[in-house]
């Protein structure tokens, strides 16, 4: 299971200065006070119409972290609070988790540096089961597998809230790791037994586990 977060910037930041600020000063802290094994900042740079997020923030904590205790801390609170008002709309943001796993290519340890990743934002219909639900999932990542610009797909289904936040508006998602700096796939097959409701492409950026551990705890 991976946290995801959907998260918009401030009206009056560009995406350049919110990714900016995001790498050199909120992941920065954010690895000082959270204990993660895994840290992605998925930075939308094109996206189908009606995408109001600027980054598609993933994570995974370490098993021993108690991220109750980091949460619900007056002071550490605050701190976020101060930091997330600078440069995002953290009123605005939606948070859950899902259960992502590789349906076609070598998994993706750690996303190389510029790595790009086309996400697909998925709604269940009222009416199709989980199991079909997850086969055409399945089916169609398998299908666009077959292009030549994509390596690796994942599928991830959203099975979570996140306390405190909002929750994700989307029902799944299927994640195209694309070669070199190939372009967003814009013309995609129709979907059966889902609802295709938009699209983002991404710049990734993603820390080493050595880099996550040297920084947790170093207030």
């Amino acid at each position: 299971m991976i946290g995801v977060s959907l998260i918009p910037k401030r009206s009056d930041f560009s995406r350049e200065q919110f990714k900016d600020y995001y790498e050199n000063v909120h992941s920065r802290l954010g690895m000082k006070y959270f204990k993660f094994s895994k840290y992605l900042r998925n930075h939308v740079i094109e996206a189908s119409p009606g995408i109001w997020f600027d980054v598609f923030m993933q994570c995974r904590m370490a098993p021993d972290f108690d991220h109750v205790a980091v949460n619900f801390d007056p002071a550490i609170r605050a701190i976020f609070d101060e930091d997330e008002h600078a440069f995002m709309t953290p009123e605005d943001m939606r948070s859950g988790s899902i259960d992502e796993r590789v349906i076609s290519g070598p998994a993706v340890d750690i996303a190389p540096k510029g790595a790009r990743r086309q996400i697909l934002l998925i709604r269940k219909p009222d009416g199709v089961a989980p199991d079909p639900f997850d086969a055409a999932l399945a089916a169609y990542g398998l299908a666009l597998a077959d292009e030549p610009t994509v390596g690796t797909v994942t599928v991830g289904v959203v099975n979570g809230e996140s306390v405190g936040y909002s929750s994700l508006p989307y029902d799944a998602v299927i994640s195209l790791w694309l070669k070199g700096e190939a372009p967003a796939i814009t013309a995609l097959p129709e979907p059966e037994n889902f609802i295709l409701d938009a699209w983002i492409l991404t710049e990734v950026c993603e820390d080493e586990p050595a880099t996550l551990a040297a920084a947790f705890g170093t207030r």
